[in-house]
């Protein structure tokens, strides 16, 4: 009975990698996308050559007749053949694969994979897919066909049917759930979260004194505020440009790099553009770095936006205490959070003004608070483990030369305006 049970599952683990097929070259019509997989089948090493970071390596594979995957280590990337062993548990390889579609983005990795998985109760659409790659293709052109950003997809490759979803494990993992009936491949789309889509506003939250750790995809020396508009605007970099007031030594190819935050210091103009979020809503580290501010792109649905760089500053494991004006339960996201602050409910009164907020991630909730850590810095303490997250929003809105956002829109007349 136990042999029978271990032969049943090699089959089956053996028939979900194949589900997966690598290549070595993509037809004409089709992108290059690479897979990142957890428990992969390695193939030979076909020679190792020296990559700055997994962009550069993936980059090597792409152009290459030969390679279907490479590993990453310490600079050195390992161009691999295709696997055809069983797969080894715990064996990360980022595997080369090929989809039809214009949305395919610049990073080091386009999906990330987990077979077994799925994630509950964020299914927005349901489409029919021979293999993986169309289902990574539906993924990818959701926005231009369904006219939704699809975070998320599972492929089951038994019924040929491909689920498109709202959120990621990343924003729900008490919603990812293992698989045990039905064969299944779960994969985070990559490309997803870069871009805000109208009427959504690109706004930025930053954390002092810190930086992701391994994530020096793209260094420049430019000022913050052009810093700010390559990562807003997702531009690849080249040689000779300007923005704003700033020379670049390259010049930006526009809607090509996938930027989802960005660190600044401002007495080296060190600017450095990441594909990668922090914990726990990306895959990435935050480490202490003296100078450097992170900044992480988020999406606001608030017409009450702010054009400061931040709009909220965040400072993790603390509260302030005695100033919760207002408690949301079951807020499933971090930014609808900020988004209640920038806006908040009727039920708060028409002279309530949010200026900080707490969110608890395990339990969801949202707390709009009445006064900020500077005006109260006594209050302001530490919290235990369960906390995540303080951020407290910038009430200045200074002039300055980068993007513009929509504050608010009041009144018919000059004249109405300029009296709000």
């Amino acid at each position: 009975m136990l042999r029978t049970f271990i032969l049943s599952t090699a089959v089956f683990a053996v028939g979900l990698s194949q589900s997966i097929p690598s290549v070595s070259i993509c037809p004409l019509d089709s992108q290059t996308v690479f897979l990142l997989q957890h428990n992969a089948s390695t193939g030979a090493q076909l020679r190792t050559l020296p990559a700055e970071n997994m962009g550069a390596c993936t980059d090597l594979c792409a152009t290459s007749l030969d390679c279907h995957g490479v590993s990453y280590s310490n600079a050195n990337c390992a161009l691999l053949a295709e696997g055809k062993g069983s797969p080894s548990v715990g064996n990360n390889v980022l595997t080369k694969s090929c989809v039809k579609s214009d949305r395919v983005c610049s990073s080091p990795f386009h999906f990330d994979v987990f077979e077994q998985k799925i994630l509950v109760g964020f299914a927005r659409e349901v489409v029919p897919a021979d293999n993986i790659q169309i289902c990574m293709a539906a993924c990818l052109n959701s926005f231009d066909t369904f006219g939704f950003e699809c975070e998320s997809v599972m492929y089951y490759p038994v019924d040929q049917e491909c689920i498109l979803n709202t959120e990621d494990r990343l924003d729900r993992p008490d919603l990812f759930v293992d698989e045990v009936e039905d064969t299944v491949i779960y994969m985070d789309n990559n490309c997803a979260g870069s871009q805000c889509y109208a009427p959504y506003i690109t706004q930025y939250i930053a954390v002092e004194g810190k930086q992701l750790k391994n994530e020096l995809d793209r260094i420049i020396n430019v000022d913050l505020d052009s810093c700010q508009s390559l990562c807003t605007q997702r531009l690849s970099l080249t040689v000779g440009f300007k923005v704003n007031a700033s020379i670049l030594p390259i010049e930006p190819k526009a809607n090509d790099f996938n930027c989802k935050s960005f660190m600044y210091n401002n007495v080296s103009r060190t600017c450095i553009l990441s594909d990668e979020r922090s914990k726990p809503l990306g895959r990435a580290d935050l480490i202490a770095t003296e100078g450097f501010t992170y900044y992480e792109k988020k999406c606001f649905a608030s017409p009450n936006t702010c054009r400061n760089v931040p709009s909220f500053v965040r400072v993790p494991q603390m509260i302030l205490v005695g100033f919760a004006a207002f408690v949301m339960e079951n807020v499933p996201s971090v930014t609808m959070c900020l988004d209640q602050c920038t806006n908040p409910p009727p039920e708060t009164g028409e002279n309530f003004e949010c200026k900080s907020v707490m969110y608890y991630y395990n339990e969801q909730e949202c707390i709009l608070n009445a006064e900020t850590r500077m005006t109260k810095p006594d209050l302001f303490i530490p919290e235990g483990e369960e906390f995540q997250a303080v951020r407290t929003i910038n009430a200045a809105l200074p002039e300055g030369e980068g993007d513009l956002h929509v504050l608010k829109e009041e009144g018919k007349t000059v004249k109405d305006c300029m009296n709000k």
